[in-house]
This record gives structure tokens, sequence and C-alpha cells, in this order.
């Protein structure tokens, strides 16, 4: 059910959603999605929808010529700082940054 939780939300697009959309996927509680998500995938929910929205701003970066607000929002993140911090922490660059340096490469 884990995987099958996880592959929706991917498919569907449900990551630009919040944690509740997510656990609205299963009858399980909060509680033990959140002890199995931990357990097998090895990241919180929120962790999981936020690694999802970076890899779709990843991608988006690379492939439109979106603004880089647009892509945030887009994502499903509501805060621009924190997508920003969050996107620098696992790519160590900025956004701007990663567009600049993906679009030379192409």
């Amino acid at each position: 059910w884990l995987e099958e939780m996880c592959a929706a939300v991917k498919r569907d697009g449900g990551f630009t959603n919040d944690a509740d959309y997510f656990l609205s996927l299963t009858d399980r509680s909060r509680e033990h999605v959140s002890r199995c998500m931990k357990k097998y995938i090895g990241m919180t929910v929120s962790e999981y929808i936020n690694t999802l929205r970076l890899n779709y701003i990843a991608n988006m970066l690379k492939d439109s010529n979106h603004s880089i607000s647009e892509i945030i929002f887009e994502s499903g993140f509501n805060n621009i700082s924190w997508a920003s911090e969050l996107f620098k922490k696992k790519y160590d660059v900025t956004m701007g940054q990663y567009r600049k340096n993906v679009k030379k490469k192409t």
C-alpha cells in the first residue's frame, strides 16, 4: 500500500498538495503512515513531498523558461524562501545557478 500511495502521488502530481492529500490516499492513520514512511522510505511524509517538489523544480528549471517564482508555486511550495533554502541544501547551488549550469550543458 505504501508503494502504491507513493506512486500515486508521483503520477498524479499529488506532491503539489499538502501532507493531508497524501494521507487521504490511504485508510491508515497519520501515525501509521508516518512510521511506515520513516521505516521503509527513510523520510517523513513532508520530507518525501518536498523531495518530489524539489525534483520537479529542478526538471522545470532545466526544461522550461518559466520564472523561478512561477515554478516554485507550481511545485506546491507556498514560500519562496523556504523552497530556495531546501533547494540550495539539496543541490548546493541556488535555483538561478542551477538553471544557468544546466542550460550551459545542453
